[in-house]
């Protein structure tokens, strides 16, 4: 197996397993809501920002490894663009749960 299709594979992987963490924090947060009824506005929404963030270096720490690599790898167009597709996933999910969050704190 060649070293792209390795970081191709652990970059995703990582990513599912980001996207799965996150995702049970969420709803343990919207569950939360709905089940506590605290709300403390800005506060918790950048609580929650600083919990994804957190949660994020699972996906971003091979992120980093790959970009490294792309100096001595003759595949980094594809790498990239796999890469790219990823972390422009990793924005809109930041977005969309904050908003949610954001929503949900007032």
């Amino acid at each position: 197996m060649s070293s792209k299709k390795v970081l191709t594979a652990i970059n995703i992987i990582c990513f599912i397993i980001f996207v799965l963490i996150q995702s049970l924090i969420f709803f343990l947060k919207i569950l939360d809501y709905s089940l506590d009824g605290s709300r403390n506005g800005i506060d918790d929404v950048i609580f929650y920002i600083g919990t994804y963030l957190l949660t994020s270096i699972i996906y971003l720490i091979p992120q980093t490894l790959i970009l490294f690599n792309n100096k001595t790898n003759s595949n980094k167009k594809t790498i990239d663009k796999a890469s790219k597709y990823l972390l422009t996933v990793w924005a809109v999910i930041l977005f969309i749960q904050t908003f949610i969050i954001f929503i949900f704190a007032y």
